[in-house]
């Protein structure tokens, strides 16, 4: 068997035929470009408040939830919805609302008044808003749709 050798030259794998004659294999193939990520939106609660007068038992309340779009390209229009609940795990909703959001844009902020939210007795209570509860909408972070504040609610008194 003839004797072959084989070397490198400027990004190229040559090999020596039997007459010694340099022939080029092929070039090494470029490491393949990391796939592109997509550009997508990031919707993100920023806070969630009681609106002035606090919370009031066995009222219609309102609150205030402030969103962004944190992402790089825009969000649809979707959905947000406020959740009264007990605090702890498992608890079950007492009263829910649902609002409509609006498309934004990259790096746009939106705040919505939510009203109607019944907190049907006094102690603590957990006040959760969450964003695309459904998953509809492709993000960059799912992680972050969701701020939940705890309040606590005193009975309603009656001056006489």
């Amino acid at each position: 068997m003839p004797c072959r050798r084989a070397w490198w030259m400027a990004g190229s794998v040559w090999l020596a035929t039997a007459a010694g004659t340099p022939v080029a294999l092929a070039a090494p193939a470029a490491p393949a470009a990391p796939a592109a990520r997509r550009a997508l939106p990031d919707l993100v609660v920023v806070h969630v408040r009681a609106m002035p007068g606090g919370v009031r038992v066995g009222r219609c309340n309102t609150f205030e939830v402030v969103l962004r779009n944190a992402g790089a390209s825009p969000a649809a229009a979707t959905q947000v919805r406020l959740a009264v609940a007990r605090p702890g795990p498992g608890a079950a909703v007492v009263d829910s609302r649902t609002v409509a959001v609006a498309a934004l844009g990259p790096g746009q902020q939106a705040s919505l008044t939510v009203a109607g939210v019944l907190v049907p007795e006094p102690g603590p209570w957990r006040i959760a808003a969450g964003l695309d509860a459904a998953r509809t909408l492709a993000e960059a972070d799912e992680h972050n749709n969701e701020r939940t504040i705890e309040v606590t609610s005193a009975p309603a008194l009656c001056l006489r």
